[in-house]
């Protein structure tokens, strides 16, 4: 509930959605009632609209809103996960060392994970396990390499660019950029990257020693630029 007092009238006690329409039969009494001090209340009211009614998003010290990006994030050669023995399941588990986990939570509050790896579902699930993200990371399909996939320098950027492309038409992006972490990254993917219709970022760890403090922070000044 809003209460609003006008310099010609009793107290106005509207509904927030109300304020709306208010605001538009002020704007045609204003026509009639163009006094200054009617003017200053017009402003006012609508100040207070519009204010109550935006969502603010994060913001640089400049006032520029922060991107939202996917981040495409690879398993192999940039979280290096220990594989162990299973006792007794079918598959062995995977275990990501403290540090990796840290820069992947640190990396999750600049924008919504997506896994790239060809690593099966089950195995991926107990990664997330591990890591207790407040937001669960979205499955950039499990890599299925074409015959020609494996002769190009980048060979998931074939499936990125479906998965992406698809994501687009069924309206289920919610990002504004793109991040994509892999330690195999060709020139064509960053030909890809200066083409494509948002703003990309890439990065490449060395595969021995994968991703880094330094791969982190240059992803969140990407983030911050806006």
């Amino acid at each position: 509930m809003q209460h609003l007092k006008g310099p010609w009238d009793e107290t106005h006690d509207l509904p927030d959605d109300d304020l709306s329409g208010f605001i538009r039969m002020r704007g045609r009494q204003g026509q009639q009632r163009a006094s200054p001090e009617c003017r200053r209340y017009d402003i006012e009211v609508s100040q207070r609209f519009h204010c109550a009614h935006c969502v603010k998003l994060p913001s640089n010290q400049d006032g520029r809103a922060r991107m939202k990006p996917v981040i495409l994030l690879d398993i192999d050669g940039v979280l290096n996960p220990t594989v162990c023995p299973n006792g007794g399941g079918d598959r062995p588990l995977l275990r990501l060392s403290h540090e990796k986990r840290a820069l992947v939570r640190r990396l999750a509050r600049s924008g919504r994970i997506g896994w790239v790896s060809t690593w099966p579902a089950d195995m991926v699930a107990g990664l997330e396990a591990q890591l207790e993200l407040d937001v669960e990371p979205l499955r950039v399909v499990t890599m299925v390499f074409r015959p020609a996939d494996t002769d190009s320098p980048t060979p998931k950027l074939t499936s990125v660019t479906r998965w992406l492309y698809r994501m687009s038409a069924t309206e289920e992006s919610d990002w504004d950029s793109v991040v994509w972490i892999d330690d195999v990254l060709g020139t064509d993917a960053r030909k890809w990257a200066t083409e494509h219709d948002q703003p990309v970022h890439l990065e490449q760890p060395d595969p021995d020693s994968g991703l880094t403090e330094g791969h982190v922070a240059r992803i969140e000044a990407f983030v911050a630029r806006g």
